[in-house]
């Protein structure tokens, strides 16, 4: 594995986790987008009761009964990060909290209101058995975009482009809203508002802010024209190998003293990457000619923020929309043959050190197995993302 673990380290994940769990439970105050008095107010109202005279069908939740009709939309969401917002690792750390203060991190894992723990002993019973739930366990559902108070809204026909309300038979109509094409629609749950405060001028999560400073955004190119093509509800990002490649532009390159490895970040409109949970590791590595690895050098692409004594970022290396970042090796041992360069992805590194903690904590045993689980998955997800030679005279 990629991980060094560090003592310090792993404590400060839990304290992170607390931090950010305080300011969910106020709740946020980020209205997302235009379409109707509070949208994306977190947490998002119950449905209420559904129009009298509605087939069954019309008045479930769950994204299987979407799929009767909208079955490619329900193919690519499955597969889908958000679909699995519900995760061991979210789930392992509720043994010891309340059903409020759970219910603060669901607030964006499982947006409705019909997914949350409705009492502490509806938590507990939910621990035993997680997939129980089927509507919870659906993660961020088609619901938890396209539903408010029974009454649907997505994007406008590719065909018409009309807004507003469109009438159909089925579901009653719905609302297009062209907002649903822009990237503040994202901003609810990839933004952190001003008011959870900011470590060396920055929200820990800052993806829209970041949008807006680059061209992408003075270009008209929102967030889902890269993680939704063609409107596919895929949701890819940096657990994804080859949309990660897409976003970066890797070349090698050999001079007199050794050798360079460059990478552009040109097709991602935010930094790369852009949240604190992944590390992206440059190694390079000189051997001779039977192999033998002679030196290494390493480099890491991150945002590395901890808790001392209060929150500091100690360094932040990631890049910029359109950086270029040169990882320069000189002067390798004189019996080196080849320099072999590699880029790693962890797409999980912050909380394995939280899961590895909470392992080592006197936890109920479900919680155990949740978390030890979510450890696996995290080190399954770790990728190579490029490994290139140069040969040395």
């Amino acid at each position: 594995m990629f991980f060094e673990g560090r003592l310090s380290f792993v404590h400060e994940t839990v304290i992170f986790s607390l931090f950010v769990l305080f300011f969910l439970c106020v709740g946020s105050p980020l209205q997302a987008v235009p379409l109707t008095d509070g949208y994306w107010h977190h947490p998002l109202a119950e449905q209420g009761e559904p129009p009298k005279g509605w087939p069954k069908l019309w008045k479930k939740l769950t994204p299987s009964s979407c799929a009767s009709c909208h079955q490619e939309q329900y193919q690519a969401w499955q597969h889908s990060v958000h679909a699995h917002a519900f995760s061991p690792g979210l789930y392992g750390q509720f043994s010891k909290m309340s059903a409020r203060s759970a219910n603060a991190c669901l607030n964006c894992h499982t947006p409705l209101a019909e997914q949350k723990f409705t009492t502490d002993r509806d938590l507990k019973k939910s621990l035993k058995n997680p997939k129980e739930h089927r509507l919870r366990n659906a993660g961020v559902s088609c619901a938890a975009c396209h539903v408010r108070g029974w009454k649907r809204h997505g994007p406008p026909s590719l065909n018409s482009g009309k807004e507003g309300t469109i009438k159909r038979e089925i579901h009653g109509g719905f609302r297009a809203s062209k907002d649903f094409e822009k990237s503040q629609f994202c901003a609810s749950c990839h933004q952190f508002p001003p008011s959870w405060g900011t470590v060396n001028g920055k929200a820990l999560e800052n993806t829209l802010n970041e949008w807006k400073a680059s061209t992408f955004a003075r270009e008209g190119v929102h967030c889902q024209q890269c993680h939704m093509p063609e409107r596919q509800h895929l949701f890819k990002g940096i657990h994804d190998p080859e949309m990660t490649r897409k976003g970066l532009k890797i070349i090698i390159k050999k001079h007199e003293e050794g050798a360079r490895l460059s990478i552009t970040s040109q097709w991602i409109g935010h930094a790369f990457p852009t949240y604190i949970t992944p590390k992206v590791h440059i190694l390079a590595i000189a051997k001779n000619q039977h192999g033998d690895e002679l030196q290494t050098w390493t480099w890491a692409i991150f945002r590395d923020v901890q808790f001392k004594t209060r929150w500091v970022e100690v360094s932040d290396t990631r890049l910029m929309p359109h950086e270029t970042r040169d990882f320069t090796v000189g002067h390798p041992p004189k019996s080196s043959v080849v320099l072999v360069f590699r880029v790693m992805v962890e797409p999980d590194f912050y909380y394995k050190g939280l899961y590895e903690t909470l392992l080592k904590s006197k936890g109920e045993s479900q919680s155990m197995d949740q978390l030890q689980e979510a450890l696996r998955l995290a080190h399954e997800n770790d990728y190579m993302l490029f490994e290139g030679t140069v040969l040395l005279d």
